[in-house]
């Protein structure tokens, strides 16, 4: 008998619309005969995080009940925005969250409570963390501010 081509493995399997999130390292099989894809790089955005949000809604709502009317709390508002802006960039940007850490902790104390919870969010603290380890690679053997967690006096 001679050799026939099995015309179910040379057909283009029709395109199909999947959606999937932090996989990697897999095979996907998609559709009708278990169509695989191997190799594939799929970018998923990354999820809006909203304990997040919310903490630094919070810390804006803190600040302009603590701060003084006028230029401290234009200024401490514009801080609190440069957090957000900087934790939701990708990745983190460290020394941004870092100098406007220090400007709150430095200029309005009072809402240390408030800023807790946004400096304790995962992204921040790992955004945070590295930057200081670049400091630490950059200048090894000087003291930084950003170690400490607070301002230089």
């Amino acid at each position: 008998m001679p050799w026939r081509r099995d015309k179910r493995r040379t057909d283009t399997p029709p395109p199909h619309s999947i959606k999937m999130g932090n996989v990697t390292g897999t095979v996907v099989n998609v559709g009708e005969n278990n169509v695989g894809i191997v190799g594939s790089q799929v970018t998923v955005p990354p999820p809006a995080d909203e304990a997040l949000k919310a903490a630094i809604a919070a810390l804006r709502d803190a600040v302009v009940v603590q701060a003084e009317p006028g230029p401290q709390r234009e200024q401490a508002v514009e801080q609190v925005n440069a957090i957000g802006r900087a934790a939701e960039t990708d990745p983190a940007n460290g020394s941004a969250l870092i100098a406007a850490r220090d400007w709150l902790c430095g200029n309005l104390p009072s809402v240390a409570s408030a800023l807790g919870p946004v400096l304790l969010h995962p992204t921040v603290d790992a955004a945070i963390a590295a930057a200081v380890e670049l400091m630490r690679d950059t200048a090894p053997g000087q003291s930084h501010s950003a170690e400490s967690g607070g301002a230089e006096a």
